[in-house]
């Protein structure tokens, strides 16, 4: 956790909600949601309306389940496993992605944190399950999800992209039919590898006050790279607003293992 992190938790500790005049609200008293937990954030845009760039959040809650929470304001936005609290002004604003919650930008209430690494470990592992959704008509029910990567793959493009190139467990055949197949003794069920998907590492792109979007040095890309071998990975994975069949890798995990063996959840 970086030392503007670190400032700004203090700060929201001290003064609770970060929230602005009540004025901003359609009502006096507006209605907290349940406690969600971020686990990751998008890429940010310019939002003619707020006049500032903004992005979304990824949460997950007991009763909502994966939701997607929008717009997020930059000098309001939460970290990563914080446990949040938040204003709904629209609970389904895109017909698309179900998952949707528009959301008051200066509405957003950090409750707890979730800073130990086998807790959050824990939870992403309780989340992960099969890409069936990432094939097929699935983002027609579903835009959010996470998995566990098989065989990662990844590279550094001539621009400084970092790309990986990974397949995930289903539970039917997509694609060839000379696929792995694997079989679980814990549960007796039966997994297809499908034949692969390719994203790019959204996470490590950065946004000026500007809006000019930067990226890290090859070096710096190297060593990040470097750094996930041997690592147990989570993809927290998302859809875009105007193309909402594209699955994209919206934040990555890594975890330190000793043991390489995929498990299943």
């Amino acid at each position: 956790m970086n030392g503007e992190s670190s400032k700004r938790r203090k700060t929201s500790s001290a003064n609770g909600a970060q929230i602005g005049p009540f004025a901003l609200f359609d009502s006096n008293s507006p209605e907290w949601s349940e406690s969600l937990i971020v686990l990751g954030r998008g890429i940010e845009s310019w939002s003619r309306r707020y006049k500032a760039r903004t992005h979304c959040i990824v949460a997950i809650g007991k009763i909502s389940g994966f939701v997607r929470l929008y717009p997020v304001l930059r000098d309001d936005r939460a970290d990563i496993f914080d446990v949040i609290r938040v204003v709904v002004r629209d609970g389904h604003p895109e017909s698309h992605r179900p998952e949707s919650r528009k959301i008051y930008p200066h509405a957003i209430q950090v409750v707890a944190y979730k800073d130990e690494k086998e807790e959050q470990h824990n939870i992403l592992k309780s989340l992960s399950e099969p890409g069936d959704f990432l094939h097929g008509e699935g983002w027609r029910n579903r835009t959010l999800g996470v998995i566990q990567p098989y065989t990662p793959h990844f590279w550094i493009t001539k621009d400084n992209k970092v790309r990986v190139h990974y397949r995930c467990l289903c539970h039917s055949c997509h694609g060839s039919p000379s696929q792995l197949l694997l079989s679980w003794s814990s549960n007796k069920q039966e997994f297809f590898v499908c034949d692969g998907h390719t994203n790019e590492v959204l996470q490590l792109i950065k946004v000026d006050r500007v809006g000019r979007y930067l990226r890290p040095k090859r070096v710096e890309l190297e060593q990040f790279v470097e750094d996930l071998r041997g690592k147990e990975l989570y993809f927290v994975m998302g859809t875009l607003r105007n193309h909402p069949h594209r699955w994209i890798l919206v934040t990555m995990h890594a975890f330190p293992t000793t043991n390489m063996e995929i498990r299943h959840p």
